[in-house]
């Protein structure tokens, strides 16, 4: 299989021409830049990841507690959680249940 490399010769356009306009007043290729949508269902991957678990500091901070009352509920099994190595991690849905559960029994 070969390939074939085919060049145009380098010409620098006047000021007041863009690239596109010299390349086609020349008779050289014009490419074009079209915005296409992205299929429906895919990712944005310029947005931000949701984040799926959380670190000690995040349920912290989330929760408005202290580390040792997170440890505690962790502990006690109140708030599920999981480990990865010698990480601890609270899963994001774990921290919705467990306030929801708060909210329900104050209720």
């Amino acid at each position: 299989m070969a390939l074939s490399i085919v060049a145009s010769p380098k010409v620098s356009a006047p000021p007041s021409l863009t690239s596109a306009e010299a390349a086609g007043s020349l008779g050289g290729p014009v490419l074009v830049s079209v915005p296409v949508a992205a299929p429906a269902g895919a990712a944005d991957p310029t947005a931000p990841h949701e984040q799926l678990l959380l670190t000690i500091p995040d349920v912290m901070a989330q929760l408005q507690l202290g580390r040792s009352t997170v440890y505690d509920l962790i502990r006690t099994r109140r708030l599920p959680s999981v480990t990865i190595g010698r990480s601890r991690r609270v899963p994001v849905a774990a921290v919705r249940t467990f306030v929801a559960e708060l909210a329900e029994v104050a209720a």
